[in-house]
Parts: C-alpha cells; structure tokens; sequence
C-alpha cells in the first residue's frame, strides 16, 4: 500500500512538514497555544507517514507539557513501534526523539525504571546531549561514578545547541549531579544555566531549572531555599501553561514543608500531586510517591507514628529502589519502630540495604544504622551504630539527618542512665534540626530534654515567621555574607529585586541595616549553612 503523500493537499495550502516545523518551535519557546493549532491544522491534512509520527510526537509533547502523563508515555511507545516498523533514517530520528522525551518525562518525576527501558533502544549515542541522557538514566539507576565529568559534556551541549538547551541540560545534567550528590558542580551548572534563562526570558528552560535547583537545595539541606525555588517554579510552570513541569518542584516543596513542620503548605503540595497522579491513573505506577513521602515524614516529625505508617505503608512493593527524592523506605522503618512494630522495621531495612542501588550510598546506610540502632537491645551495638551514622552525615554535610541521628542516641542514652550525654546530644540536636528550620523535630529534642530531676534547656529562637519563604532566603544568604549581586545570581533575580526584598525585612525585622541582620542572623535561626 503506498503511503499518503502530503503534496495531495490543497496547492498554495501550508504544507504539513512546514507546519510541523513551526510547531515545534512553537514548543520550544512553550507556546503551547500557537503548537496546539499548528497540530490540529496538520491533523486534517493528508500527511506521508514520517509527518504523522511527527505529529503524534508532537501531541505526545503536549501531553508531557499539560501534566496528562499517562497519555503522553502511551502516545511515545506508539511513536516507537511505528517508527521502528517504518524503518528508515527520518523515522530512526523520530524514534531517538520520542525515546529521548520518554526519559525527560520519567527522570522528572523519579522513575528510573522507565528512563532505563525507553534508552535501552537508543543504539548510537553520537552526540554530547544524548551522552548526558544516557548518563543521567546510569546515575539514577544507582551508578554515581557515572557523572563524573557530567558538568564538562554538560558545557559542550550548551556550546553546540545554544542557550535553548538550558531546561533539558537541567533536568538531565543537573538533576544528575544532583542524584550522584556532586553538589558544588550542580551548583556551579544550575547558576550559569539560570543566568542564560533569565537574560533571555525563557519561560522554557526556568521551571526546570528552578526544579532541579530545588532538589539540590532539599538534597543539602537548604530547606527554606528549596521552598522558595519550588514556589517560583511551580508558579512559572503554571503560567507557561506547563503543568507538567510542577511534578518535581511540588514534590520538593512538599517533603520541604514537612521538614520544616508546615503541616498546611505540605498538605497543599501533597493535595497537588495526588490529583496530578488521580487525573493520569497513575497512582499504580507510584506517581503518588512524593506526596505519600512527604505526608509519612510530616507525620513523623510531628511524633505521630502510626500516622506516618498509614500514608507509607501502602507504597511496599510499589515503589522500592534508591528514592530518588526521600527515603520514605527508613522513614517507614522508624515509623514501625516507633509504633511497636519492630519485625516489620527490621525487615524493611534489610530489604532496603540489599537493593542494589543502595550499595556504597552513604546516606542510605547511615539511615539504616540509625534504624538499627532503634532495633537493638544491646546498648553498645547501638551506640556503635549511631557513632558510625554520625560520623558518616557530618562528613557528607546532612544536618537534617545528622540531628535525626543525635536525637536518638540522646534518647537511647537516656534510656542507658547516661544524664549528661543525654542532654548533650539532645541540646545538640536541637540546635542542628532549629538551624535548618526542622522545627517539628527540634520540639522532639527539646522536649525529650526534660530529665527525671527536671533539668531543662531553652529552646532556640524560631525563624522569623512574618517573611515569606523567598525573603527568608534573601536574608540566610545575606547573613551568609553574600552580596546583593552574589543574591541575584543565586536565586535568578535582579538585583533591584533583591534589594527591594532586603527593604521589606528590615521593616519586618525592626532593623535598619546589613549588619543588625547579620549580628542577630543566629538569633532567628538564618544559619548561612541552611541556604
């Protein structure tokens, strides 16, 4: 049967590879009205069958774009299958690119199974952005030596496809780098990449720049800055008509608001992602992780476990493998500790310790030694345990984590008779988890402070709450020692911005100065090591 061919259409009528052409362009600047048009006139036009794999290509974009993931992953593996029966150098292009789209979509929202069987068919990787693809799909798979020089290629890219790349560099370099915790490089590549997209207005490339930036954000223990870096990408996402695009920031700020014990702001990004994966019938397919993750680590900071057990039971044997954005695995695990379920506990971190994408994970292991240490009768098993953790979170820098792992031994101390440790660790604990703003699990420290012979300690002061999180950011990087340009670049705002935002909290703080603000900066707890 001899395929259509476009030159059948109406004479002087544009023509579907033209408008194809346009259409993608259209995407490229996300102009999703003008590409929605441009498709449906191609779809009423006789078209060859390399135009119309390009227009369900395109559809399929769109689909990614608006949020509607499950018919955007159907509409690329049709894609595939028919490009690869056509056969021929256009479709093979075709194919790469609908393959390359599939992996965009799957590491956005964490799921690396489905990165890896879409590059699985990628036979020929001749190009520095399909190399940083294949590199970004081998470190979320669990290996992390894969990126070095990730940040090289990443340059390379950039050189040979011009400023445009700077969203699908981010979410494929940079959250590599993120994933392989090569933070300072993913920094390093988010500010230059930030600075492109800002000059140039690129509603494309800055919520998946301002994503990825506040998944390395959360991942350092930057809380208030991955709050505020969420919020703006969530905000731009929407406005550019790119609903998809908020999956990964929403999720940040939701795990970000539960560490820092804002139950609202967590549920509201939680609510967010579980009518995002409702709305795409993805709930099976583990799409409401995030929100689970977040919800079960509120829960748990607030001291209610079996709250905590009921949002991340349910995620057992749906979503296992390294966590991509939280260990909801040992979160789960202490939840069953400490709701008196001890064998289920135990058996989630053997479990979770022999997946292969957990070997040689710091981070991992130190969570599960500190599980372990929750597990154990033997007090000097257990305070080996915590030893190792915390000597592993101080020498990777995981406050969050190390405060965590201090608020337990000073508990298990207490339990030992060990007064003095005790309280150590506890005021210790506080003071680590207040810096941060994990204000939920700094009350646990303070109130486990409380000993037999009433002996208390005072808490910290709390952050000021009358700044909104974008000003608490400004001002953690201003008490850091920064400079109003350094700001900017920092956080992708004008300089102007910044010293606007800088007037608001001098008002709001009762001060007048850059000093004032850096002389009481510990006072509300902006510790420039939690931006």
């Amino acid at each position: 049967m001899t395929a259509p061919d476009s030159s059948d259409n109406q004479p002087g009528a544009p023509q579907p590879t033209a408008l194809l052409d346009a259409a993608d362009q259209a995407l490229s600047r996300a102009d999703i009205a003008a590409a929605t048009e441009l498709l449906d006139q191609v779809a009423v036009l006789t078209q060859s069958r390399v135009e119309r794999l390009r227009l369900r290509l395109g559809e399929g974009r769109l689909d990614s774009a608006g949020g509607r993931h499950r018919s955007a992953l159907t509409t690329f593996e049709t894609v595939i299958a028919e490009a690869d029966a056509v056969g021929g150098p256009d479709a093979a292009v075709i194919s790469t690119a609908a393959r390359i789209e599939m992996i965009r979509l799957a590491l956005r929202s964490g799921r690396v199974q489905l990165a890896t069987q879409a590059a699985s068919g990628i036979n020929v990787v001749d190009s520095p952005l399909t190399t940083i693809f294949m590199t970004a799909v081998e470190v979320g798979a669990g290996n992390r030596d894969a990126a070095a020089g990730l940040d090289a290629v990443a340059d390379a890219v950039l050189v040979a496809e011009g400023p445009g790349a700077s969203g699908t560099i981010a979410e494929t370099a940079g959250l590599a780098l993120v994933w392989a915790e090569h933070y300072d490089a993913a920094d390093r590549l988010l500010a230059r990449l930030g600075r492109l997209a800002r000059r140039d207005g690129d509603r494309v490339a800055l919520p998946s720049l301002l994503a990825v930036q506040s998944l390395a954000d959360l991942r350092t223990s930057r809380y208030r800055a991955a709050a505020a870096a969420a919020a703006e990408a969530i905000t731009l996402a929407d406005a550019s008509a790119q609903p998809g695009l908020a999956v990964l920031p929403a999720a940040v700020l939701a795990v970000a608001e539960a560490i820092r014990g804002d139950a609202d702001g967590c549920r509201a990004a939680a609510q967010r992602l579980t009518e995002d994966a409702v709305r795409n019938g993805a709930t099976n397919a583990g799409a409401d992780v995030p929100a689970r993750a977040a919800l079960g680590l509120l829960h748990l900071g607030l001291g209610e476990p079996e709250q905590a057990v009921a949002h991340l039971e349910p995620l057992l044997g749906r979503a296992e493998g390294t966590p991509w954005l939280v260990m909801w695995q040992m979160d789960l695990a202490e939840a069953f500790v400490r709701a008196g379920r001890g064998e289920d506990a135990r058996a989630l971190v053997d479990r979770f310790l022999d997946l292969p994408g957990s070997t040689g994970h710091d981070r991992v292991h130190a969570a599960g030694a500190r599980v372990k240490a929750m597990l154990t009768d033997d007090i000097d098993q257990a305070e080996a345990l915590l030893d190792q953790s915390e000597l592993t979170l101080r020498r990777i820098g995981s406050p969050f984590g190390l405060g965590r792992t201090l608020l337990v031994r000073g508990i298990i101390r207490r339990a030992k008779g060990d007064e003095t440790s005790s309280l150590s660790d506890l005021v210790h604990a506080e003071t680590v988890l207040r810096s941060v703003g994990a204000e939920g699990w700094a009350a646990q420290a303070l109130d486990a402070q409380a000993s037999p012979s009433g002996v208390t300690v005072q808490p910290l002061a709390v952050s000021p709450t009358l700044l909104t999180p974008q000003e608490l950011q400004v001002a953690g990087l201003v008490a850091g020692g920064r400079s109003n340009r350094e700001v900017a670049d920092l956080l992708f705002l004008s300089t102007r911005t910044v010293e606007s935002h800088l007037g608001r909290i001098y008002r709001k703080l009762g001060i007048n100065s850059r000093t004032k603000l850096i002389a009481r900066a510990h006072e509300w707890g902006l510790d420039a090591h939690s931006w």
